[in-house]
Order: structure tokens, then C-alpha cells, then sequence
């Protein structure tokens, strides 16, 4: 009863709602526009914490323009970036994206944010962009990462592209999920598929018990895998339409870019281990796993998966920008140390609880008018829902 009621509303919610919510052309079968001219900008990186130099900025930005859907073929990225200057405090980069691995219609995508920096008042002044601000205005921002990365603009399309099992591969009630506070229905593709760029997961949630048969699905959170073997994520509405986040009314799930943080580049097993299914569904991840580790140790390509414990370095590139310390913006901002202290002097600090070893830290969304540039604003937030968030 229950797996038919799931079906039915299945089928209901994937064909009742074509309308794309994005006005950004998304690529996901085609490719036919032509690769833009230029794809340089320049960015500026502030060492923080301390610790950090060019090879581990250099690893973050392999796993970070990897999570954006770039082969990097190998050799490519050291031939991408000129170094224009470096000290102990910062670097200052000249990067061509055209020369990454990107798709067309990505670049296309990149072309136009990269035209939209270059024309700020910021950006013709400095003759760059932090770094940081550009990785959150492409990676955390979900409408810019939905166009690079090119999903498919609607459910429909999503599930037409693969062939999924009729059936869940899990039902998680209230409690048994790490993610959502209600229900949670994940969907796989055919068990017996092996070619890991035809794998594809969906989770459907909502309100209201699937038991009970009050369940209203309200939320598709989908993941297939780019041709360099990284996850690609999209979140839907209850018409098959993109979205940007999911509403924390429902759960943790956040942007697409927190599942990416949560994933780290893997399929997550289930961590509720008295759940009646966790043994089989994790037993069939780790299936996938490693079918998904084989094809990624055949690609020719700058990022390792060996290394995976090295996707840090790429969250460090945003989460130090959107919760920075006061010495760096005052590199930021060109202030003296004691000048931007005597800004912030209203300001509450925090430590982030994953890196604590950056110190005392603002919040971007609080401390960012104080620049004396008019900046391109960026979302409130890297990985949760944000009042704002830009398409450009």
C-alpha cells in the first residue's frame, strides 16, 4: 500500500510541473554554444589561517572548480593560473577558466558572472576580486552553480534522464534521518546499473507521515554524477521546478552547496543505524562507492580522489571569506589593524566550530558595508537558505 501510495505520488509530482524557475539557460543535454573569448579575472586570496601557502590554495581551488564540473586535465591547472603577486599575507592570481576543462555551456554560464565582476565599481578599481567572494558568488550560490554545473532545469527531466527503480530504496520516518526532522524517501537508479555517470539518487520530503498516508512531498533533492566523477546536486519544489534551498523547516538539507559539504564527494551511507533497512541501503552504498572509486582512478585529471581529506581546503576557501578575522579584513578593506578593530568595536566575534584554529570571526552579511568599496553583495549565507541570492 504504502510503496503504491509513493508511486502514485511520484508520477503526480515528476509530470505535474515543467516550468523552469531560472531565467539562466541550463545545460544538461546539449552543448552548442560556442566557448567564450575570455575567461580570465583576477583574485586575490588573503592566507588565513596562518598555515595555508600556494600548494594547499592550489589544492582547494582543484576541488573546488572540480565540484563546478571542470575535468582539469592534468597540468592544466598550473598552465590556468598566473601568479602576479605572493607574500606571507596574500596572492594575487590571473585564473582562465578556459583553460580548466569546463563545458561550453558552462564557460558560457561563467562568462556571464565574470562580465558582471569585471563592470563593479570594486573590481575596475582593484583590477580584481577577493577570491573568496568570487567562489561563494559561483559555489554557494545556487542559481550561478545550477548554470555552471547544468542540471536539469526540471524534475521531470531529471528523472526521464535515468532509469530509476519504481520502488524506494529507503523510506526514513520521523527520527531515522540525520537530515530532515519528518519523513525521507530515497529513490536510486537500477542496482544493476555500473557506469557510475548513470547512477542518480533522489530523496523526496514534505509533511505528514507516509504511513498515515498524510504525507504531502513538498521537496526533491537530487544527485547525479559529472563526467569527473564529482556529484552534481539540485533541489526541486512540489512543481518540479528548481529551487535554491530547502526550507530549514524541513530539515538540515540546506543549498546544494551543504551537500556538498556533507557528501564530501562520496554517497553518504545512513547513520540511524537501528533503521530496519540501514544494513541493506548501506551495503548497497558501499556498492556504489566503490564502483564510483574505480571510474575516478581511470580519469587523467589534476584532482586525486586519494586525497579526498583534501576537499577542507576548498571549503576553507569560502568559509574564511564569509566568516573572516579582523587582520584579514583589514587587508581587505586597506585599513590599519587598530582602524577596522575601531570599526568592528560593535560587532560580536565567534569561533567557527569546525575550524576554531581561525580565530575570532565576524559574520560577512554583518560586517561587509563597511568596505569602503561598493562590493557585489553575496548571499547571507554559504550553505542555509539566504533572503538574497544573486543571478546574474
Amino acid at each position: 500500500m504504502i510503496a503504491a501510495t509513493l508511486r502514485y505520488l511520484t508520477f503526480f509530482l515528476f509530470y505535474g510541473g515543467l516550468s523552469s524557475l531560472i531565467a539562466l539557460p541550463l545545460a544538461c543535454s546539449s552543448d552548442k554554444l560556442n566557448p567564450p573569448s575570455d575567461l580570465k579575472i583576477c583574485l586575490q586570496y588573503y592566507y588565513n589561517p596562518p598555515s595555508s601557502n600556494s600548494e594547499t590554495l592550489k589544492s582547494g581551488l582543484k576541488w573546488y572548480f572540480s565540484y563546478l564540473g571542470a575535468a582539469l586535465p592534468q597540468g592544466q591547472l598550473e598552465k590556468a593560473i598566473r601568479w602576479k603577486k605572493e607574500n606571507h599575507q596574500l596572492a594575487l592570481l590571473e585564473i582562465d577558466c578556459a583553460l580548466l576543462g569546463f563545458s561550453n555551456n558552462a564557460q558560457n554560464a561563467l562568462q556571464r558572472i565574470i562580465n558582471t565582476i569585471k563592470s563593479s565599481a570594486a573590481y575596475q578599481k582593484n583590477q580584481y576580486m577577493d577570491l573568496g567572494r568570487f567562489v561563494v558568488l559561483t559555489l554557494n550560490s545556487s542559481y550561478h552553480y545550477y548554470a555552471i554545473t547544468g542540471v536539469y532545469p526540471t524534475l521531470e527531466g531529471f528523472k526521464n534522464a535515468y532509469n530509476f527503480e519504481d520502488t524506494a530504496v529507503i523510506r526514513l520516518d520521523s527520527g531515522n534521518s540525520s537530515v530532515t526532522m519528518g519523513n525521507r524517501v530515497i529513490y536510486q537508479t537500477n542496482n544493476t546499473i555500473i557506469d557510475f555517470k548513470k547512477m542518480a539518487f533522489m530523496a523526496v520530503e514534505g509533511t505528514g507521515d507516509v504511513q498515515q498516508g498524510t504525507f504531502q512531498a513538498s521537496d526533491f533533492e537530487a544527485f547525479d554524477f559529472m563526467p569527473n566523477g564529482q556529484p552534481r546536486f539540485a533541489i526541486y519544489n512540489e512543481l518540479g521546478q528548481l529551487k535554491t534551498t530547502v526550507p530549514p523547516s524541513l530539515g538540515e538539507a540546506g543549498k546544494p552547496a551543504k551537500c556538498m559539504w556533507c557528501h564530501e564527494s562520496i554517497i553518504q551511507p545512513n547513520f540511524v543505524l537501528q533503521h530496519p533497512q540501514a544494513a541493506s541501503f548501506n551495503q548497497n552504498i558501499r556498492h556504489k562507492n566503490a564502483l564510483l572509486s574505480d571510474a575516478r582512478n581511470q580519469l587523467h585529471s589534476d584532482l586525486s580522489y586519494a586525497l579526498l581529506q583534501e576537499h577542507h581546503f576548498a571549503e576553507l576557501l569560502y568559509i574564511s571569506f564569509m566568516e573572516p578575522s579582523a587582520e584579514r579584513l583589514a587587508l581587505e578593506w586597506n585599513y590599519t589593524l587598530p582602524q577596522t578593530q575601531a570599526l568592528l568595536q560593535s560587532y560580536t566575534t565567534h569561533t567557527h566550530p569546525e575550524y576554531p584554529q581561525l580565530g575570532n570571526l565576524y559574520h560577512r552579511s554583518e560586517v561587509d558595508h563597511l568596505n569602503p568599496l561598493p562590493v557585489l553583495a553575496t548571499p547571507e549565507s554559504a550553505q542555509e537558505a539566504s533572503f538574497y541570492e544573486p543571478n546574474y
